[in-house]
């Protein structure tokens, strides 16, 4: 059956339906099919509060929509549109919009109305919530209930739901309060913001020996708070023999960083120099062979020797972590490597991670 009713002069013809459907205009043709999204904004508030239904209807000649269950009754729109209401009670609104072939479709959106002694509801979060410093953090805040938000912690909110950037140099803690009338609630949230890797920087000079003679090592570093070397800068004087090379290993809150510098000795040879080693013959290396070159730092800080291994045979890198056990194992492999004084530095990340190991080398 059909029903025609008139309000303000607009005609509304609909199926009484609650399903979507389509429909041939008169006198035949291709069936038209209407499509209708409706939704109440904010969809949760408080008894006493105002909400907006809007909806939008697609698809042939629109004739108008006709909105049931809000306050005050039956109510006709066109194609598009929006009425603010204040409903007292949990409320799902019927907007049914139809064309002029008679095709109509039904959206029932639902607004939730809590009692007026509801407080505010409040969702805030940083993301990420963990960054390096120099990286931006996003600060998102949501609110049901509320009419209106603050913020302490250096972040300023505006409206009862948002995002912001922020980029601080340390850990940022931010609390939110929104409120409704005598009814308020907070929520606290904090950003840490961990220095980066310390970097190392070495320098020789001369950078190469032609003969045994005096080398002036100077090294420097930012973000360390210690190296093996002593302080986290500094210099010596020292003579050397043979090709070397030597090891600063500087660390801090970001991590652990080894720094090489290959200090060569023309008339001495190119191996570097070998101290004492994890357990490589486990793995299948043999330090001191013909076709592998190696070095000892301990690249974690975790008290136990570790390795940087290159077989020059195949041209691979290794990193070495030596175990709890006695054992070694593998903790990064770097492909292309044709000898140790390509290799210029060695990272690992705060807790000694091995997949997050970063090897530094020359091209």
């Amino acid at each position: 059956m059909k029903s025609i009713v008139v309000m303000n002069g607009l005609a509304a013809a609909v199926l009484l339906s609650t399903h979507a459907l389509a429909a041939t205009e008169s006198g035949g043709g291709t069936p038209v099919n209407v499509v209708v999204s409706a939704r109440f904004s904010p969809s949760a508030i408080a008894a006493g509060q105002s909400t907006t239904l809007s909806w939008t209807a697609r698809g042939g000649d629109i004739t108008g929509c006709r909105i049931t269950g809000l306050p005050g009754g039956l109510q006709f729109g066109g194609e598009t549109g929006s009425i603010v209401v204040r409903p007292s009670q949990t409320t799902t609104a019927r907007v049914l919009c139809s064309e002029e072939g008679g095709a109509y479709d039904v959206a029932e959106p639902v607004v939730t109305v809590m009692p007026a002694d509801t407080a505010p509801v409040v969702n805030i979060a940083f993301s990420p919530a963990s960054i390096t410093l120099g990286q931006s953090s996003t600060f998102t805040w949501t609110s049901k209930y509320a009419t209106s938000c603050s913020a302490t912690g250096g972040i300023a909110v505006s409206g009862t739901s948002g995002s912001a950037v922020t980029k601080p140099t340390s850990n940022q803690t931010v609390t939110v309060t929104c409120v409704r009338g005598s009814y308020k609630t907070s929520k606290t949230a904090t950003l840490t913001v961990t220095p980066p890797a310390p970097r190392v920087f070495a320098t020789a000079l001369p950078a190469a020996l032609h003969a045994p003679g005096v080398v002036t090592v100077s090294w420097s570093s930012t973000y360390a708070t210690g190296c093996n070397v002593g302080p986290t800068s500094g210099s010596w004087m020292r003579g050397y023999n043979h090709t070397t090379t030597e090891v600063f290993v500087c660390w801090g809150a970001g991590g652990t960083t080894t720094a090489f510098l290959h200090i060569p000795v023309l008339t001495g040879g190119a191996k570097a120099r070998m101290t004492e080693h994890p357990a490589l013959v486990d793995l299948g290396f043999a330090p001191g062979a013909g076709e592998t070159q190696s070095i000892t730092a301990d690249f974690n800080q975790d008290g136990r020797a570790d390795a940087l291994i290159v077989d020059t045979a195949i041209q691979t890198a290794y990193v070495v972590l030596g175990g709890d056990d006695g054992r070694s194992r593998i903790g990064k492999t770097i492909e292309g490597v044709v000898d140790l004084s390509q290799i210029q530095g060695v990272y690992v990340p705060s807790g000694g991670s091995a997949e997050n190991i970063g090897v530094t080398v020359a091209k």
